[in-house]
């Protein structure tokens, strides 16, 4: 029989991952606060680290087909009209194609292109004395995030009347300026620290259970070579000897 043969197999491996798993889950908070310690650190990594800069400008809505007796919009019938009409996908794909935006989701599909800068722009919505909109772009480049959501204004204040469509005209109030610095999304911090503790749990709880010396069953005492021959279930007096009951006693004595 050659060395490579007597080397363990699969099966021998994977009874050792069950082992320290069997052994770091006996005692669970030890491989829990692991996880969530570097979990914590690594999302605090990526909360601290500025991947995106965010540039926002705001527009004026003025409703001119209102009149007396007709009640404002509100506001999720406009945000549904910029979304489905003034900035629907035929504009946006302008705006992507001008700017060179998203190359590979351009090339396998167009929509694809449409969907990323849709998750990339948020609309805002609200009221004064009128209705205003805030449109915010996010890239990872400052002078591109500042010359997109320019474009995005400008369709919509250079956008004409039409008969068939709600009668809406955007002016801009609030130009954008520099971008500003911006940090990750809460919803993605929680979504990656969601992924990061599934994958580090088990890891932990191997580590856990192969740094631990202490013995928790039969197989502990037969992998020092030992054959167990019974079991005593825990009884008053059972530490006597031991040797935390030394030192304690030790301690006492001093």
């Amino acid at each position: 029989m050659t060395w490579v043969e007597q080397e363990p197999g699969v099966r021998a491996a994977m009874g050792e991952l069950a082992r320290l798993r069997r052994r770091a889950f006996a005692r669970p908070l030890r491989p829990l606060l692991y996880a969530l310690v570097i979990t914590g650190a690594l999302v605090g990594m990526r909360a601290r680290k500025v991947s995106s800069f965010s540039a926002r400008v705001v527009l004026r809505v003025t409703e001119v087909d209102l009149d007396a007796t007709t009640a404002p919009r509100p506001a999720q019938q406009l945000r549904e009209y910029l979304r489905e009409i003034a900035l629907g996908s035929d504009q946006l794909l302008e705006v992507i194609r001008d700017h060179g935006l998203y190359p590979r989701e351009l090339e396998r599909d167009p929509s694809l292109a449409v969907e990323a800068l849709r998750s990339d722009l948020e609309v805002d919505v609200w009221r004064t004395d009128s209705a205003r909109i805030g449109l915010s772009y996010r890239s990872d480049n400052p002078d591109r995030a500042v010359v997109v959501v320019q474009h995005l204004a400008r369709l919509l204040s250079e956008r004409k009347l039409e008969q068939s469509q709600p009668g809406l005209l955007f002016e801009v109030t609030d130009p954008a300026r520099a971008a500003r610095p911006g940090s990750p999304r809460p919803r993605e911090l929680v979504t990656l620290a969601a992924i990061l503790f599934a994958l580090l749990l088990p890891l932990a709880g191997i580590a856990a259970g192969a740094f631990d010396s202490r013995i928790y069953d039969a197989q502990d005492v037969r992998r020092l070579g030992l054959e167990a021959v019974g079991h005593l279930d825990p009884f008053p007096g059972d530490n006597v000897g031991t040797l935390e009951a030394r030192l304690a006693r030790d301690r006492g004595i001093q």
